[in-house]
């Protein structure tokens, strides 16, 4: 099977977007009292300027979450755009990060469920295989994101997203996780296409 091929120059781009999506969450981690400071800045921005809204949260929250959705989304489409409609190439590539995520400490897909504290409630896939699993749950993510189809509880910082086939209207996937673990995952994702793009080759 002839391997696909990604331009290194493209990549790089999404890439410096999933290092900059790792350092949010590593500093608002361990310096949360600097964020706070930022944030209570970019507050004072929003009411000198007469900026319309409630609840803004420069470096947390929905914001947060929506510079993850445009990481999963970026890392998501650059894959499937250079691999086609080429079904055992996507698979083959699914392999091979599932690899790269057991060097990392995740033994199976069942395994980043658990770890990421993640509560499947529905799941089409789950008889399938761990690349195809792993596939199917970042893109119904992305499709749940991308059609506004979750409900934030911010008593618990939990998200709970639902994705649904616009054709036949079943639940392919819902899921409930922690703000900061979806974080994480997305993070986490995106590293591993990295790893995974490098030692195969796979940027011109």
């Amino acid at each position: 099977m002839k391997n696909f091929s990604i331009p290194r120059k493209k990549w790089i781009e999404v890439y410096n977007s999933i290092i900059l999506l790792f350092f949010f969450i590593d500093e608002y981690k361990n310096n949360i009292d600097s964020f706070q400071k930022v944030n209570e800045k970019f507050n004072k921005y929003c009411n000198q300027n007469k900026i319309i809204g409630e609840g803004f949260n420069l470096l947390g929250g929905d914001n947060l979450l929506f510079f993850g959705y445009l990481v999963i989304v970026r890392t998501f489409e650059i894959i499937a755009f250079h691999i086609g409609g080429n079904i055992k190439q996507r698979n083959q590539f699914y392999e091979w990060i599932i690899e790269k995520a057991k060097e990392e400490g995740f033994t199976s897909f069942d395994d980043i469920i658990r770890k990421f504290n993640i509560t499947i409630k529905t799941f089409a896939y789950g008889g399938k295989s761990d690349e195809e699993k792993l596939y199917q749950l970042f893109r119904h993510i992305r499709h749940s994101l991308s059609h506004f189809s979750y409900e934030t509880n911010t008593s618990t910082n939990e998200i709970d997203l639902k994705s649904v086939d616009l054709k036949s209207q079943n639940v392919k996937l819902e899921m409930i996780i922690p703000m900061h673990n979806m974080l994480g995952l997305t993070a986490y994702f995106g590293r591993w296409v990295n790893n995974t793009l490098h030692r195969e080759n796979l940027l011109l």
